[in-house]
């Protein structure tokens, strides 16, 4: 995978966290995913997008991290807004270790 093709995908899964965690209450989490995704995505060269990425992985150690979010929801399926989270925390892993 090209470096163009690495931050495309680091930059539309940050996207696609923020939106879905935005919809679920964290708009706190979603700011973020939302700045790394800008930044990647209007990083000059692959320098930038990988200190993006960087960052984005920063964000997986620790006690209260993103590692440990659970989202609280009252739907239909309680479990689908989590078990989404947790494909696209797997997702964004991918990228940015793809990025680095």
């Amino acid at each position: 995978m090209s470096d163009v093709e690495a931050t495309q995908q680091f930059v539309e899964t940050c996207r696609a966290l923020s939106q879905h965690l935005a919809a679920n209450g964290r708009d706190d989490w979603a700011a973020t995913f939302e700045r790394l995704g800008s930044r990647a995505e209007d990083a000059d060269g692959s320098a930038g997008a990988r200190e993006a990425a960087s960052d984005a992985l920063a964000l997986y150690g620790g006690m209260g991290s993103f590692a440990d979010l659970v989202l609280m929801t009252s739907t239909a399926d309680p479990r689908e807004p989590d078990e989404r989270l947790d494909r696209l925390r797997s997702a964004l892993h991918r990228a940015a270790v793809a990025l680095r």
